[in-house]
């Protein structure tokens, strides 16, 4: 049976925590050199404008022939970028949907879904980034278990993973108890100090075989969250 690998990572922009320096092609080749099959992906830069009228686009930069198949979700739009969401994938999307999650117009957050086509048909992977105020947290939590309980068939196959702000670790009962979800966390942020759980990844329908933060250079020095990896096998 094949074993699948994926990474839930909140790239921060693509800059360097307190440099201010573009580290969005480290990031690419570090993601690529991980063999991942799935990127769940949080604040990547859909659109930026450049001088002469160029605009950059980090999901056009990350994906390459290892994730062919790849969706976005605009949250948060300012007059020169935009940022979001993104899942990357090695096996074809079949359909996605950009839910919005935000409470207030200052914190835009949102849920990407996508669902898999063959030989993961059935499928569901969601990339996610929650407030970092507990009151709007909770409210956006009721509204990703609404939705992921409504498009979802229950016990279904899925990976629910992102950047969850939960560092007082309320998400994870309500999801399991919900949606019957298993939580896999680790200390990810700050990511050259790893003290909180902000980054978690939940699963269902599936053997999970490995599960481990990524701490090394150059990871604890590209965002401030580190990444957390999975190797799981399906149970169909």
């Amino acid at each position: 049976m094949k074993t699948w690998r994926l990474i839930t990572y909140n790239i921060h922009k693509g800059v360097a925590p307190f440099r201010g320096l573009s580290v969005i092609e480290r990031v690419r080749l570090s993601l690529k050199e991980s063999d991942a099959d799935f990127l769940l992906l949080q604040e990547v830069v859909g659109e930026k404008k450049l001088k002469r009228k160029k605009i950059e686009s980090q999901l056009e930069h990350l994906a390459d022939k290892r994730w062919p198949y790849h969706a976005y979700g605009k949250n948060a739009i300012f007059p020169t970028r935009n940022h979001g969401n993104a899942v990357l994938s090695a096996v074809p999307i079949t359909k996605f949907h950009n839910r919005d999650l935000s409470v207030y117009r200052l914190e835009k957050r949102g849920l990407l879904h996508c669902e898999l086509a063959k030989p993961l048909a059935g499928f569901h992977l969601c990339s996610v980034h929650l407030d970092v105020f507990e009151v709007t947290r909770k409210l956006q939590v009721n509204r990703l278990i609404d939705y992921l309980a409504d498009h979802i068939p229950h016990g279904a196959p899925l990976i629910l993973g992102g950047d969850f702000n939960d560092w007082k670790h309320k998400v994870g009962s309500r999801l399991e108890k919900a949606l019957g979800l298993e939580e896999l966390s680790a200390l990810t942020f700050p990511s050259w100090h790893p003290m909180l759980r902000l980054d978690r990844l939940y699963v269902r329908g599936l053997v999970v075989k490995k599960f481990a933060p990524l701490t090394a250079h150059p990871w604890n020095r590209l965002s401030d969250h580190l990444p957390l990896y999975l190797e799981f096998q399906s149970k169909g």
